[in-house]
């Protein structure tokens, strides 16, 4: 249970004021508690929120606020949905970190981003030497032109979904490579599945789409085959969340 004592001690160790017992200790609670690490990460967040708006001396004052609102929450909260209980402490770093909120998309893209190398390509069935050369050029509107968004080649809707997503056309990349995903749940050879899960889901961020971002970046996250697994971190998949209450 996440309580106000937590709270403090987790205050206590991001200042560095654990003794080397009580740290080892928090640290096998962490490893064992996934509600308390991720009370843990959002913590860290809302310091990042306070220091990027340049509020760092109303840091107290905020989490004194917050002990106040828990003090006064009698539910007990599930710990794979805690956070929702404390959204009202939320809007309060929201409020003074308005800067932050404003940066986060832009700063989870460049973060996570790994720009598509055409070495990295597993299809060797299909010629694609024209695309390919399209691609190393970066001549991203020649292949767009040349690839209908109903074509049943994985490897060149892939290709396409990315043009577009480095032209800025985001919402054709979400369609191409949602292409990619529907043609690989019907045929055996999945080619370009994790990829195309992994700029789908930064795709839907570049146009705030943030529920399903979020419900890619965790099956991402999750499963521990994925070609992009690691990738996302759980604070990545915090700040989502609290772009995601935002916006709802």
């Amino acid at each position: 249970m996440i309580d106000d004592k937590n709270i403090t001690r987790l205050d206590a160790y991001l200042d560095n004021k654990l003794s080397e017992e009580e740290k080892n200790l928090l640290l096998q609670e962490l490893k064992e508690n996934a509600a308390l690490n991720e009370l843990l990460e959002l913590l860290k967040i809302s310091r990042e929120s306070i220091e990027l708006g340049g509020l760092k001396n109303q840091i107290q004052s905020v989490q004194k606020e917050y002990l106040k609102i828990r003090a006064t929450q009698v539910v007990k909260i599930k710990p794979s949905t805690w956070w929702i209980g404390v959204a009202a402490s939320i809007s309060l770093f929201i409020l003074i970190g308005n800067f932050w909120i404003q940066k986060l998309p832009s700063q989870l893209i460049e973060d996570n981003y790994i720009s598509y190398e055409i070495s990295t390509m597993r299809s060797s069935e299909i010629p694609l030497s024209v695309l390919e050369n399209d691609f190393k050029n970066k001549a991203w509107t020649s292949i767009l032109s040349a690839v209908p968004q109903n074509s049943e080649n994985q490897s060149e809707v892939f290709l396409a979904g990315i043009a577009a997503y480095e032209l800025g056309d985001f919402e054709s990349a979400i369609e191409y490579l949602e292409r990619v995903i529907q043609l690989n749940q019907d045929l055996s050879d999945r080619y370009f599945h994790d990829e195309a899960e992994y700029y789908l889901s930064l795709s839907l961020l570049k146009l705030e789409k943030y529920d399903n971002a979020l419900v890619l970046f965790e099956k991402i996250n999750l499963d521990e085959n994925h070609i992009y697994h690691g990738i996302f971190t759980n604070s990545d998949l915090l700040k989502l969340k609290v772009l995601t209450w935002v916006k709802n």
